[in-house]
């Protein structure tokens, strides 16, 4: 894995944040990051690594066909979106180079130094680490963030995929993404409809009120 394709994820990764950082930046809303972007993240970017760069993987460890070479990974042009950041003000003077291999020498774990993970958490956090009881602490007592975010309604859900079919269709050659996003939300109306309950027959034969 560290021969080469770590270094591929953080690329499409840290790609993702700054477009996320970008696009809080123009809109005019809030930077926020939890839990499940970095997870949805971290998905579309393992999605993204491209299949060069595991095969490169297996030929520097030396499982390769004979006259196989390791070929360059093709990576996507950043170029236009850092640029974006740069002007915005939001690199801090850093170029996209120093920006993916930011942590290259953080430790991650226990190492030859003898650096345990609470050694490192200690280091890194000296004020706020408080010390656990281990002998009171359990699986069940761990504290789950809850968030209180009410959801969008079903009509707030469509009227959102609506507004994004209509600016897809501006772009030139997203037929696919537009086919995609209708078929999403044809999903969610299937869901809506099995949820709500059948109505009775006997409801549409009701006699009208008399004016």
């Amino acid at each position: 894995m560290d021969a080469g394709i770590i270094k591929n994820l953080k690329f499409h990764y840290r790609q993702l944040l700054v477009k996320k950082r970008l696009l809080c930046y123009k809109m005019e809303t809030p930077f926020a990051v939890n839990v499940l972007h970095a997870l949805q993240w971290l998905k579309i970017a393992w999605e993204s690594v491209d299949a060069q760069v595991i095969r490169n993987c297996y030929c520097h460890a030396g499982f390769r066909s004979v006259g196989e070479e390791a070929e360059e990974p093709r990576l996507p042009d950043f170029f236009p979106l850092w640029s974006n950041a740069e002007g915005a003000g939001l690199t801090q003077g850093i170029d996209w180079a120093e920006f993916v291999d930011v942590d290259e020498c953080v430790a991650v774990g226990p190492s030859s130094e003898g650096h345990s993970i609470d050694d490192i958490l200690d280091t890194v956090l000296p004020e706020t680490r408080q010390p656990v009881d281990k002998s009171s602490s359990s699986d069940d007592d761990d504290d789950e963030i809850i968030d209180t975010t009410p959801p969008p309604s079903f009509k707030e859900a469509m009227a959102s995929i609506g507004s994004a079919l209509d600016y897809l269709r501006t772009i030139q050659g997203s037929e696919a993404e537009c086919l995609k996003l209708a078929k999403i939300g044809d999903y969610m109306a299937d869901q809506y409809f099995k949820t709500q309950k059948q109505q009775r027959i006997e409801q549409y034969l009701e006699p009208l009120n008399e004016t």
